[in-house]
């Protein structure tokens, strides 16, 4: 049964996508919600191909700058390993995937500004010598995956148009605005010199704890002056801000929803809003929208809509769903795989309403480490479409059920 009801809600969201709308001959017919899902695991394509999803995202680990170019130029030449890129993209294409969202991150050890940490997967701007091998980075990427005949892929068989400079704001990228903009002039002049139709993406805004539940003016400003969050908070919003006035910096913006549904509402709202200010509109994506609920609890703190006193029921209910002998454990899966499929229609079709031009659905598979402190991560550890139960071979994905 695992799985099989989030599935239900994935296959209605891919059906909605593609039915096309009934209209007067009037009326200008919108471009189709694109469903989408990621992180593209090695193993799966076949499995969520199934689904009738077009649409793939890539982790930002291998495509990478410091894994693409593990050494700096020799004599002026770059020498370049495509082979992660080239085995996601192949298998994925081969299952039937057709339009596909990759991550560009500027991550390298011999080019960076700052020491990357050993834990994570942060960026730091290059040093100011390495800007230009950078921008090479990023042409090469693009063009060998545009499918113009040049330096493509072997098999290529559609071409890549979205590229998204670096991974999530703060998350991923703990330096500021200024350096964020400044690499951002560098990677899209390198994305449309390689491919002028390319469409490169803003890196994901986690606007997180600020817009549950759709909060009016007042429970906004009192969110924004927490003692504990709101400073930081504000922060975000105010980089944010700053970032959205340079769209002639961008095609797409994009978000990344990973709490409650109820966050679609004000979170789209607000990333419209700063566009209006600057005159103008351009497409809007939720990436990195989660298959889990919230997660209930997330590093000990409850989760919108979830409140502090509901925090030792929830625990228990997580270490029965962790604990397969436990005697509450088959109750607790059916009653969260129950919930979890309406989260997911409710996620999915707040986007749709809201007019986003698509999602990319994340956590295609269990993420087992999160299930060691459910205290610390709630629902992360069981968060997939599917199993994952080690030994599993990736070429052997298990299929839900």
């Amino acid at each position: 049964m695992k799985g099989k009801q989030a599935l239900r809600a994935v296959l209605l969201a891919v059906l909605l996508s593609s039915a096309p709308p009934v209209l007067s001959s009037a009326v200008t017919v919108p471009a189709p919600f694109a469903f989408g899902v990621e992180y593209m695991v090695p193993g799966l394509a076949r499995i969520y191909a199934a689904t009738g999803a077009k649409w793939a995202k890539a982790a930002p680990e291998g495509f990478d700058w410091g894994t693409i170019e593990p050494k700096p130029p020799a004599d002026g030449q770059h020498a370049y390993d495509f082979t992660i890129p080239d085995t996601l993209i192949r298998e994925y294409q081969e299952a039937g995937f057709q339009h596909f969202h990759i991550y560009l991150q500027c991550r390298n050890p011999w080019a960076t500004s700052k020491p990357l940490p050993r834990t994570g997967h942060p960026s730091y701007p290059p040093k100011p010598q390495f800007m230009d091998d950078y921008a090479a980075y990023v042409r090469a990427m693009v063009e060998r995956y545009d499918a113009d005949g040049k330096e493509d892929m072997p098999g290529l068989r559609y071409p890549i148009r979205y590229w998204e400079i670096e991974a999530e704001w703060g998350t991923f990228w703990p330096a500021g605005v200024d350096e964020y903009l400044t690499l951002l002039r560098v990677a899209r002049q390198a994305v449309k010199d390689a491919d002028p139709e390319a469409q490169v993406i803003l890196q994901g805004f986690l606007l997180w704890g600020i817009f549950e539940g759709d909060p009016d003016s007042t429970e906004l400003e009192r969110r924004l002056s927490d003692p504990m969050y709101g400073r930081g908070r504000r922060a975000l919003l105010a980089a944010t801000s700053d970032v959205l006035s340079h769209p002639e910096l961008f095609d797409v913006v994009e978000y990344h929803s990973l709490s409650d549904w109820t966050e679609v509402f004000g979170t789209a709202r607000f990333l419209r809003g700063e566009m209006h200010k600057h005159g103008y509109e351009k497409p809007l994506w939720a990436g990195d929208v989660n298959f889990n609920i919230n997660p209930m609890l997330w590093w000990g703190q409850a989760n919108y809509p979830y409140v502090a006193a509901q925090k030792n029921a929830i625990l228990k209910w997580l270490q029965a769903m962790k604990n397969p002998r436990d005697p509450l454990h088959k109750q607790a899966e059916a009653w969260f795989r129950a919930e979890q499929a309406r989260f997911t229609a409710k996620k999915i079709l707040s986007c749709m309403g809201e007019g986003l031009a698509g999602i990319n659905m994340g956590n295609l598979e269990d993420w087992e480490v999160f299930s060691i402190l459910p205290a610390v991560t709630g629902t992360g550890g069981f968060c997939g479409l599917i199993d994952r139960k080690p030994p599993r071979r990736m070429d052997e994905p298990r299929v839900p059920g």
